[in-house]
């Protein structure tokens, strides 16, 4: 299936819980085939963003797109065509990963990262 849109796009997305804002003004495209890590430190609104993505969570405000419908408006006909399998991997474990199944040498990888504490 070939998609004329990007199969995740948002758009001045705006996400929480009650009175609780978790997620302001989020803007984000994930092209076709790319591969997309969410990274970041406990609270940043990683698991927000999936519960939005996901239907599971209605957004505030903005507009959220997955495979090329209204994510929460199309929450159970998405359901039949999405899977996720959530672990709690560090970061650098989820790169190894890709890299693996993408075959990438330890060599390429050592050309155009370094490692940042």
């Amino acid at each position: 299936m070939i998609l004329r849109n990007p199969p995740i796009k948002a758009e001045d997305l705006a996400a929480g819980y009650g009175r609780k804002r978790v997620l302001s003004e989020l803007s984000l495209e994930v092209p076709q085939g790319a591969v997309c890590a969410l990274l970041g430190r406990n609270g940043a609104g990683k698991t927000t963003l999936l519960r939005v993505l996901l239907g599971f969570l209605k957004p505030k405000s903005g507009h959220v797109e997955v495979l090329g419908t209204d994510a929460w408006h199309s929450r159970f006909a998405l359901k039949d065509r999405i899977g996720v399998v959530a672990v709690d991997l560090t970061g650098a474990t989820v790169a190894a990963l890709v890299f693996v199944i993408l075959g990438v040498t330890v060599a390429w990888i050592g050309q155009r990262f370094r490692v940042v504490e």
